[in-house]
C-alpha cells in the first residue's frame, strides 16, 4: 500500500491511497462470495448461482462492495502510516475499479489545527468592585422570608386577590388556534408573584372557588414566544382552590426557624458572607471572560467545521435544558435549527478556538491536575446536587466523564495563570 498526504487548507488534508492488485482481487472474491449467499436467479437455488452468471448479473454490485470494503479496511492503516488523525468520517472519492489493476482512492478529512501560541500573558484586565450593600442583603433576606411562607385556607366567599395562591384549570387559544401549553389541569399560580402574564392575571382577579370564567386578552408584541406575540388569547378558566399566603415576620424566632441561627443579625451576617463569595466568583468570571477575549483576539486561526458542529450540539443542549427548566421549548422560543446555527455559529467557533488555545497553554506551561483537585471538585458537585460524593464519582467513572472534568480543571488553571500575569483594574461596582 502506498500513501501520500496533501495539505489543502489549514485544517483539511487529502489522503491518497494506492492498493496493490492482490488486495483488489482478494476483496472482489470476498464480495462475490458474499453476494452468492443471497443471489437469486431463475433455475438456480439460492447460494448455487455459478460464478460466471454472478459476474454477468451482479458485476456492478460486487465491484461497489469490493471498493467500499477496500476503503474500510485500509483507511485507518493508511492514516496511521502518514500520522494523520481525522476528526470525522472522510469524504472519499474512488478511481476506476478493475481486478486487473491497482485501486486508488482519495479521502478528504478535517484535522485538529496546530496551534502556534503568540501572546497569552500580560493582558490588561478589569472587573467590577464587589462590595455588598445593605439593600442586597435585605433582598436575600426577603427571599428567605418568602420561602418560609405558609399557605392557609380562605373563606369560601373569598375572591382571588394578590397575596393568594390558586389552583386552576384552563383551556385556550391564540387567534382561535390551540397551541402547546394552551391547556392545563391543576395549574398552580402565585398571584402577584410576577410570573403570570399581567394581562391574563388581571382578567381572573376576583374569581371564587368553583367559578368558571371566559377571559380574553392580547399577548404583548414583545412576548417571549414569538408565535404568540400580538395574538388574541381566549381562555376558559376554572378556579378549583384558593390559599392565602401567611408571610412570617422578620424576627429572631424567624432566624431560628431558618437553621443554626440565634438572631436575625446572624442571618444577615451569613447572607453577607455568601454574597461576598458569589461576587468574588463573578469578579473572577469577568477576568476570565476578558482574558479569553484577548486571547482569542491575538490568535486568529481557522477551526474545523466538524469541531464547530460538535460545539453547536453542546450549546443547543445547554439552551434546551435551560428552556425546559423554565417550562419552555425551543420551538416556543422560535429556535429552529437554521436560526440556531445562524445565531450561535460564531460563538461556537470562538469556544472551539478557546478550547484549543487553553490546551496549548496547558501544554506549554505544563499545567496538570492532581487527584486531590479532582476529588475536591467532585465534592463541590456532590454538595451542589445533594448527593454523596462517592456516588457522584461513580457516575463520572461509569459515564467516562472524568477526562472532560480533568480538562475543564486544567483550563481553569490555565486561565488563572493568564490572569496572574495580567494587570488588573477594578472598576466602579455594579
Amino acid at each position: 500500500m502506498k500513501t501520500s498526504v496533501e495539505e489543502i487548507g489549514p485544517v483539511k488534508r487529502k489522503l491518497t491511497v494506492d492498493l496493490p492488485v492482490e488486495r483488489v482481487v482478494a476483496s472482489l472474491e470476498e464480495a462475490y462470495a458474499k453476494i452468492q449467499k443471497t443471489a437469486k436467479l431463475k433455475g438456480f437455488r439460492q447460494g448455487k448461482v455459478p460464478r460466471h452468471l454472478l459476474e454477468q448479473y451482479f458485476k456492478q454490485e460486487a465491484e461497489t462492495e469490493a471498493a467500499e470494503a477496500l476503503v474500510r479496511a485500509s483507511f485507518r492503516e493508511a492514516a496511521t502510516q502518514v500520522q494523520l488523525v481525522p476528526l470525522a468520517t472522510p469524504r472519499v472519492e474512488t478511481g476506476p475499479f478493475s481486478a486487473a489493476q491497482p485501486f486508488t482512492y482519495s479521502a478528504v478529512v478535517e484535522v485538529r489545527p496546530a496551534v502556534q501560541l503568540g501572546t497569552y500573558t500580560g493582558f490588561k484586565l478589569e472587573h467590577a468592585a464587589y462590595g455588598i450593600t445593605d439593600e442586597e442583603v435585605e433582598i436575600q433576606l426577603r427571599s428567605a422570608q418568602q420561602s418560609m411562607t405558609k399557605l392557609c385556607p380562605v373563606d369560601e366567599t373569598a375572591g382571588l386577590a394578590e397575596g393568594m395562591v390558586a389552583r386552576i384549570d384552563f383551556d385556550g387559544t391564540a387567534d382561535g388556534k390551540p397551541f402547546e401549553g394552551s391547556r392545563a389541569v391543576d395549574y398552580v399560580i402565585d398571584v402577584g408573584g410576577g410570573k403570570l402574564l399581567p394581562a391574563f392575571e388581571a382578567t381572573i382577579m376576583g374569581m371564587r372557588v368553583g367559578e368558571t370564567k371566559q377571559v380574553s386578552f392580547t399577548y404583548p408584541d414583545d412576548y417571549f414566544n414569538v408565535n404568540l406575540a400580538g395574538a388574541k388569547g381566549e381562555f376558559r378558566v376554572t378556579c378549583k382552590e384558593l390559599k392565602r399566603k401567611e408571610v412570617p415576620d422578620l424576627t429572631d424566632e424567624f432566624a431560628k426557624d431558618l437553621g443554626n441561627f440565634a438572631t436575625l443579625a446572624d442571618v444577615r451576617a451569613e447572607i453577607r458572607k455568601r454574597l461576598t463569595v458569589t461576587k468574588e466568583r463573578q469578579a473572577k468570571g469577568e477576568l476570565a471572560e476578558h482574558a479569553m477575549r484577548q486571547l482569542l483576539a491575538s490568535h486568529p486561526f481557522e477551526v474545523p467545521e466538524t469541531m464547530v458542529g460538535w460545539e453547536l450540539e453542546v450549546m443547543y443542549r445547554e439552551i434546551e435544558r435551560r428552556a425546559k427548566a423554565q417550562g419552555k421549548t425551543m420551538e416556543a422560543l422560535g429556535m429552529k435549527a437554521e436560526q440556531f446555527v445562524a445565531q450561535y455559529e460564531a460563538a461556537a467557533k470562538d469556544r472551539v478556538r478557546g478550547t484549543l488555545l487553553l490546551d496549548a497553554v496547558c501544554e506549554t506551561e505544563k499545567i496538570q491536575v492532581t487527584d486531590d483537585e479532582i476529588d475536591a471538585r467532585l465534592q463541590e458537585i456532590a454538595q451542589s446536587i445533594g448527593e454523596p460524593a462517592p456516588k457522584v464519582r461513580l457516575t463520572y467513572e461509569q459515564q467516562d466523564l472524568l477526562p472532560a472534568l480533568t480538562r475543564q480543571l486544567r483550563h481553569e488553571k490555565a486561565l488563572d495563570f493568564i490572569i496572574g500575569t495580567s494587570k488588573i483594574k477594578i472598576t466602579k461596582g455594579k
